[in-house]
């Protein structure tokens, strides 16, 4: 999660989305009791973050393959990753989120 937030596990980052309006979500798809996959699926079917950009994680070639098939991402890496070309996708994915509307 950008702007300071970081979640152990996906029942974390869920709360912390739950809490605070994030402007793009990095996830990695091996976390203990909520896969990357869970989070990703949950986060955009929840109203509140269907709009938020997600950039998903993997060291693991199955896995980053499994990628293909979920809808909707902004960008995955494969670990290691080069930081200068994450920043770059952060930097750019951040100012797609709707602003909220009070």
């Amino acid at each position: 999660l950008c702007r300071g937030g970081r979640a152990r596990d996906g029942v974390e980052a869920m709360e912390l989305l739950g809490q605070t309006r994030f402007g793009v979500l990095i996830t990695d798809l091996e976390m203990p009791n909520m896969d990357g996959f869970e989070l990703i699926k949950a986060v955009q079917g929840a109203m509140a973050t269907e709009d938020l950009p997600i950039i998903a994680i993997s060291g693991h070639e199955e896995l980053h393959a499994r990628l293909h098939q979920v809808q909707g991402l902004y960008g995955m890496f494969h670990k290691p990753w080069n930081d200068r070309e994450l920043i770059k996708r952060v930097e750019a994915l951040s100012h797609l989120r709707q602003p909220v509307r009070s």
